[in-house]
């Protein structure tokens, strides 16, 4: 799909040929134009069959309690930002619209065109942002970003795994068997109509996901949770892969029958670009001793070991020596240099 923004689509659904709910009284919810869709078809993604420019309806909105760790990350932000970052004694969510603008999330019973003359419905996850003012399409941007990163991640670990099943038992096994972790790929919305303006009005930026579980559970958030062996060996295969400078953190969804994860809004923290000052900080004051000392907002020792700590015998595999995190810090900046590690 890639990166399309309001193009041309014959997919258009007008708000006359939405069949309205009885409470509806003068048409469907919502109505939603597709603006931005930008995750590729891959092992690590889930999409919607929509493309930019076609219209959705949405038939009818419901908010799950069962949902409800999907906001846990919001509150902890807002806990840090009324006590004081200083305060903290554990790692911190970025000050960010991913992390910082609280949001609504609503099951959503969504009506589309077919492309041949009929209508194809879904079951999937609406998020708002709550606050009126903030529903704009450069602050769910991030969110898109962070969705088509994780999948891009997902992939390669999903590869991994095959390839590791294939070496212990052979050729014959075979990709179906492989349980797998695959994230829901969200699109950005604008609203265009509906009755519902409570929950967002025309003109709003709005994500739709194809998420149709009717629970959300937390696989890697603060280390408290219960140990799921494949979405922590996701972690830590990604922060390895990319030499501690990539957190795929807030790992949420729901496990299904056959072993595998679906994942739904995951936080991407990726270390900042060291620029002149980080350089200078280290010939002034030595490796580690540099005035930005560690980002407690992005990826670190001290976050991997607070969301991550135990390894299964799957992280083993590849990082027997959990070394992961501790790469990038070798010569006192963000980035792995290859000097003083094994």
């Amino acid at each position: 799909m890639g990166n399309q923004i309001l193009s041309e689509c014959s997919n258009v659904l007008a708000i006359e040929d939405v069949p309205a709910e009885e409470d509806a009284h003068k048409g469907p919810k919502l109505m939603l134009r597709v603006g931005v869709t930008p995750v590729e078809q891959s092992l690590g993604s889930i999409l919607f069959p929509f493309k930019a420019g076609e219209e959705i309806g949405i038939l009818d909105l419901q908010q799950v309690k069962a949902w409800d760790a999907l906001r846990w990350r919001f509150e902890q932000s807002a806990r840090e930002r009324s006590a004081g970052r200083s305060t903290q004694r554990r790692p911190s969510w970025p000050d960010s619209p991913r992390c910082g603008l609280r949001r609504n999330y609503y099951r959503a019973h969504v009506l589309a065109a077919d492309g041949q003359g009929g209508f194809v419905e879904h079951y999937c996850m609406l998020e708002v942002i709550s606050d009126k003012q903030q529903r704009r399409m450069e602050n769910i941007q991030i969110d898109l970003e962070d969705a088509k990163d994780a999948a891009s991640h997902a992939h390669r670990f999903n590869l991994y795994l095959s390839r590791t099943l294939a070496n212990q038992h052979g050729a014959t096994a075979v990709d179906e068997e492989v349980p797998t972790l695959k994230v829901a790929a969200p699109i950005g919305c604008f609203v265009v109509g509906g009755v519902a303006a409570n929950v967002a009005a025309p003109g709003d930026a709005v994500l739709l996901a194809p998420y149709s579980a009717q629970e959300v559970h937390k696989f890697v958030y603060d280390g408290s949770e219960d140990f799921n062996e494949l979405p922590q060996a996701f972690f830590h295969y990604t922060a390895c892969q990319t030499g501690g400078n990539i957190f795929v953190c807030d790992i949420q969804g729901v496990e299904g029958d056959d072993g595998g994860f679906t994942l739904i809004d995951p936080v991407v923290l990726r270390a900042p670009r060291p620029g002149i000052r980080d350089l200078l900080g280290v010939v002034v004051s030595g490796p580690g001793q540099g005035s930005g000392g560690v980002d407690q907002e992005g990826p670190s020792p001290e976050r991997f070991d607070a969301v991550h700590p135990r390894c299964g015998e799957l992280c083993k595999v590849f990082d027997p020596q959990r070394r992961s995190a501790h790469q990038r810090k070798h010569c006192g900046l963000g980035v792995s240099c290859g000097v003083g590690g094994a």
